[in-house]
């Protein structure tokens, strides 16, 4: 069963020119929007004594918080702004204030795009091969 699929060029063709370019000042916006949200839910939450309340906050915040990671996650690729150090520094203050250490999550980060599809270099979606099927369903069926 063969597929025509388009190729990457097509692909990339087919996005206007406009989505590739930087822009320091919208992902800023979109990094304090977030942070606006957040405390705003942390001021609700703060405020509220009815428990079903609190729940849909916490599951917000925690939604905003990885928002939060995915800004980190563009710093990682270089593409929060222009420069190569502001992206560092953005990209460690973001992570940061999740706990999560940026440049050791950058350089795994790089090796699962290096890897990725690669049967056994592969960092976080490792395929098994069909005769380790067998072994996988005895153990989880």
């Amino acid at each position: 069963m063969t597929q025509n699929l388009p190729s990457m060029a097509t692909l990339k063709a087919a996005i206007p020119e406009h989505c590739f370019e930087v822009s320091p000042l919208r992902s800023i916006a979109y990094l304090c929007f977030d942070l606006a949200l957040i405390a705003l839910c942390y001021g609700a939450l703060s405020q509220t004594s009815a428990w079903f309340l609190e729940w849909p906050l916490l599951f917000l915040i925690g939604t905003l918080l990885w928002s939060i990671f995915v800004l980190g996650h563009d710093a990682g690729h270089g593409v929060f702004v222009r420069s190569r150090l502001g992206n560092a520094i953005w990209g460690t203050f973001m992570h940061g204030a999740l706990l999560v250490p940026f440049r050791a999550w950058q350089r795994s980060h790089a090796l699962h795009h290096a890897h990725t599809g690669h049967l056994e270099k592969e960092e976080v979606f490792r395929a098994c091969r069909k005769s380790q099927d067998r072994l996988f369903r005895k153990v989880l069926f």
